[in-house]
């Protein structure tokens, strides 16, 4: 690409593929309080109220009646790009929140003189909020008189993104140590992005260049899916298989806008360019989402007060389809212009895997630690515009639960860490005479949290013999 000499401003790249963690991580969340010391690795195993997600089946074991479930955890994270606006500027975002939770009951009854353990369960699977600024002003005081400006800009980006899933779950025996369970999930998404960037620029002359781009678009919706499982005991060894269906979407609203102006920037050969606008609001949309087919198999062998658990899950990849389809417009300036645009997603097939274990000390102290592998689902062929982790992220956990007033209590600390290179999607730069501009540069992205972990479970009812 090559720009005219004269007034000039090599502005803002945004890409898609840029960081957002659960949103292209299946494993970044898990529940309970056992099973989330275990990193989830307990598809293969009983844990605890969380088999509801993890296995259904496995409630059936389950010898209380009524169980409220509880877990807490508190994170901290960053993702940094390096020179994400140009060399030694370094866009951060940072946030301490609580980590997404899980709540849960069970009772057990008899169906056709079969006994069916029955429970609900209300979790969050994607809680992420990237809020990010830069914002770079020329460290010259005024226009050098050489044919370069003096420029100023800033870009921000704000991403959030919720996802809470609520379901019924029904287990039994169906054979001999033999146990089968299904759990149906209502969904709900909620997903906002809003990319803004405005640059300012003027030459030794006084003459004045003005960009502002602004993309923003927002929904909802609902869907339903169903995970079912198997589970075999036979101690020391259980293990055991789940199936997660695709997903059947519900309904939903979405809004989009759309802004885009700039103003004396001379890019043209024969002379400046004409002033231009194009804005666009509409609402009332119909969303479309889909999540993918996944296959688990988990097993897990106990010896003496130990045990070892393993977990491998395969999630199938999603083509491309469209979230929101807006209709396209015409240009303010110059109606002859039609603009479309959209809101996008797509996914790749991934296999995570991961290995735990744990160590009873005493009747009512024991240690867990667990490490698991949790690859980006991004499919970069596609370039999906709601996606942008592309790393892969590591996961380790370490903790330990332990009784007090007949109430177990769990804490931990984890600590989870990614990174990958990539075109850079801020940067600001001055062009000079005649220059060439063909690539930008490549950026690395960090990803790193730090969680806290603490949950109890809290018993009622009468334990069955």
């Amino acid at each position: 690409m090559r720009y005219n000499p004269g007034f000039l401003l090599v502005f803002l790249i945004f890409l898609t593929d840029f960081s957002l963690a659960q949103d292209a991580q299946m494993w970044d969340s898990q529940y309970g309080t056992r099973a989330q010391l275990l990193g989830g690795l307990v598809v293969g195993a009983p844990s605890d109220l969380s088999s509801t997600f993890y296995n259904p089946a496995w409630l059936a074991l389950e010898k209380q009646p009524g169980l409220l479930l509880t877990t807490k955890a508190f994170e901290a994270y960053s993702i940094k790009s390096s020179e994400g606006l140009g060399p030694g500027f370094k866009p951060t975002s940072k946030e301490v929140t609580p980590s997404p939770g899980y709540f849960g009951g069970k009772f057990t009854t008899n169906i056709q003189d079969d006994e069916v353990a029955i429970a609900y369960s209300y979790m969050q699977r994607i809680q992420y909020n990237y809020d990010a600024s830069g914002i770079r002003v020329d460290e010259n005081p005024a226009p050098p008189p050489d044919g370069n400006i003096w420029f100023s800009g800033e870009a921000y980006r704000l991403d959030s993104l919720n996802e809470y899933w609520a379901g019924v779950s029904l287990a039994k025996r169906i054979g001999d140590n033999i146990y089968g369970g299904i759990t149906p999930f209502g969904v709900l998404r909620k997903q906002s992005q809003r990319d803004h960037l405005i640059v300012k620029g003027m030459d030794s002359e006084q003459n004045f260049s003005h960009l502002n781009d602004l993309t923003y678009s927002t929904y909802w919706h609902t869907r339903f899916l169903v995970k079912a499982g198997i589970a075999f005991n036979y101690s020391p060894v259980t293990f055991g298989f789940t199936l997660t269906t695709p997903s059947l979407g519900l309904f939903g609203d979405g809004t989009v806008h759309r802004y885009l102006s700039f103003s004396g920037i001379n890019t043209s050969p024969n002379g400046a360019q004409e002033p231009f606008l194009a804005a666009n609001y509409q609402e009332g949309l119909s969303p479309t989402f889909r999540s993918p087919l996944s296959i688990a198999a988990g097993a897990a062998y106990h010896f003496g007060n130990s045990a070892l658990y393993f977990t491998a899950e395969w999630f199938n990849g999603v083509s491309a389809f469209d979230i929101l389809s807006p209709d396209s417009f015409q240009s303010q300036s110059n109606p002859d212009l039609t603009i479309s645009y959209n809101v996008s997603y797509a996914s790749q097939s991934v296999l995570n895997w991961g290995l735990a274990g744990k160590h009873q000390f005493t009747k009512t102290f024991t240690l867990y630690g667990s490490f698991w592998a949790d690859r980006s689902i991004i499919d970069n062929n596609a370039n999906p515009s709601t996606m942008m982790a592309l790393w892969n992220l590591w996961h380790t956990n370490l903790g330990a639960s332990f009784e007090f007033l007949n109430i177990e209590f769990t804490s931990g600390l984890g600590y989870t860490f990614g990174s990958a290179t990539t075109d850079r999607y801020q940067y600001f730069s001055t062009g000079d005479n005649g220059q060439v501009v063909e690539e930008f540069p490549e950026q690395k992205l960090i990803f790193q949290r730090l969680k806290f972990l603490i949950g109890f479970n809290l018993p009622f009812g009468t334990v069955k013999d």
